[in-house]
């Protein structure tokens, strides 16, 4: 994907496809991406993926993608426009000067300086230590994805797809932190910004006086301290920029205040003073709040790109389903060209055999898009008994279907024969519910099968299946 107008599109068409899946069964969306893989160039999966939105987009109407998208760009734009504002009230709040009490410059290296630089650690620390250990990190994250996700909702089909575009198990967590990190750090860059246009504003136009006051118990030599070690990493290139031991005792507001109350000795004090302090002001605020702020802005941007452009995970079960419709297209798409990931992961593992011998079920589980086939259909093409009590499960999630199910099996204490659609990738969801009924029934077979041209047909199955019922005791693979 090279935007996220196409990723929302992408879970969108999703989404479509398994409320349509649900209701009339899967052969209607085999024919039609096998005509659309006819017509796509051979390319790498995700780009395979791309192309199959965009040749969906001409045939769908409504998709939120294109609002989605300006709705993020609305709200970068909305951000940056109150960081401005923030930022220019704020910096003309601490700068305020009626020729009476001089601008105190620790409140301005406090809020301007220190402050953004301490949040910035915290988010620095927050992207690299695990949520536990730091669980309130994101906070600005997590206030910001609270507005977020209700507006994304609101969207067409904004509860279909949202939850999948967000989610930790889809890849959306990441795309939803570095965008979410992004738009915040929109706002400080444009905070910081305008704070530091107010302050050169402000010593261009009017004339400014500067002291340093606070109620703590420091001497002047410590402030003096304190003023270079915050000004190490420009004080050898721009030493005007850093007032000295001598400087730092001249503006004590203490010492400070009795001449600058008469009007003839505050005409004598060294202006060059006040222009190392206005210039260690702006150069704390740039080194100290807007650098590292575009630094992050630009890493949330690069990784935000990655995130979208490795959408989706191709290991996800509708994201795998699809992929085997192009497989099955017969056409310049091949999908797979090597093994699969858990063939990778565990190449000595064991495979169920091909053919076991075939029991009469008492109970049939079709599972996923075959709970919605006709049951005389899958009777014939099965050749089961007329009567035999069918289940279906495992259509969006359904806990209840699936607990139903396996009660069920535990009362009748037969024979269960489970129906598998060949889109289904084994995932571990579909081989905990294989062990869990196994553990409740004398006998469970699974059985494969495919949308054919006219219904449902049985299908053997492939390999990836054989090799995950060999690692499930007592689970066999029916002819």
């Amino acid at each position: 994907m090279r935007q996220l107008s196409e990723v929302v599109d992408f879970e969108a068409l999703l989404a479509r496809d398994r409320r349509h899946a649900a209701r009339d069964g899967t052969m209607a969306l085999k024919v039609r991406d096998r005509a659309l893989a006819e017509k796509l160039p051979a390319a790498p999966p995700r780009a395979r993926l791309s192309a199959w939105v965009t040749a969906r987009r001409d045939l769908e109407a409504g998709l939120p993608g294109a609002r989605a998208q300006g709705l993020v760009i609305l709200l970068g734009w909305g951000l940056l426009g109150l960081g401005l504002a923030a930022g220019g009230g704020t910096g003309s709040a601490l700068l305020a000067y009626d020729g009476r009490s001089p601008i105190n410059v620790l409140a301005w290296l406090f809020y301007m300086a220190f402050v953004p630089f301490a949040l910035g650690v915290v988010l620095l620390l927050g992207l690299m230590v695990p949520n536990r250990w730091m669980p309130r990190a994101g906070a600005a994250q997590a206030l910001l994805g609270a507005l977020v996700e209700p507006l994304l909702r609101r969207l067409p089909e904004g509860p279909d797809w949202v939850g999948r575009l967000l989610g930790r198990a889809t890849g959306g967590a990441a795309l939803q932190r570095w965008l979410l990190v992004g738009l915040t750090q929109v706002f400080t860059v444009g905070f910081l910004v305008a704070a530091l246009v107010t302050l050169l504003v402000k010593v261009t136009l009017t004339d400014l006086t500067f002291s340093w006051s606070t109620t703590l118990d420091v001497d002047e030599a410590q402030v003096a301290r304190v003023v270079d070690v915050v000004a190490v990493p420009w004080g050898g290139l721009f030493p005007s920029a850093v007032p000295n031991a001598d400087d730092v005792a001249a503006t004590n507001y203490q010492r400070f205040v009795e001449r600058f109350r008469d009007t003839r000795e505050r005409e004598a004090v060294d202006p060059a003073i006040g222009a190392k302090w206005w210039k260690l002001c702006a150069a704390a605020v740039v080194v100290y709040g807007i650098l590292p702020r575009l630094f992050f802005l630009l890493l949330s941007w690069w990784r935000w790109r990655g995130a979208v452009r490795s959408w989706p995970k191709l290991d996800r079960p509708g994201v795998q389903a699809l992929l085997d419709r192009f497989e099955d297209s017969g056409g310049s798409f091949v999908v797979r060209s090597g093994p699969r990931e858990e063939d990778e992961d565990e190449p000595s593992a064991p495979e169920a055999p091909s053919t076991t011998t075939a029991v009469t079920p008492g109970l049939v589980v079709a599972w996923g898009a075959v709970a919605g086939a006709d049951p005389a259909e899958l009777g014939e093409a099965l050749a089961l008994p007329a009567g035999t009590e069918r289940l279906g499960v495992g259509l969006d999630l359904d806990l209840d279907a699936e607990q139903a199910a396996l009660s069920r099996a535990a009362a009748l204490s037969a024979a269960t024969l489970v129906l598998m659609p060949m889109e289904e990738p084994p995932i571990e969801d579909v081989l905990a519910f294989l062990r869990e009924l196994r553990s409740v029934t004398p006998t469970v077979q699974v059985q494969g099968v495919r949308a054919g041209p006219t219904g449902w047909e049985v299908a053997p199955l492939d390999r990836s299946w054989r090799k995950a019922l060999g690692r499930l005791e007592g689970v066999e693979a029916r002819a």
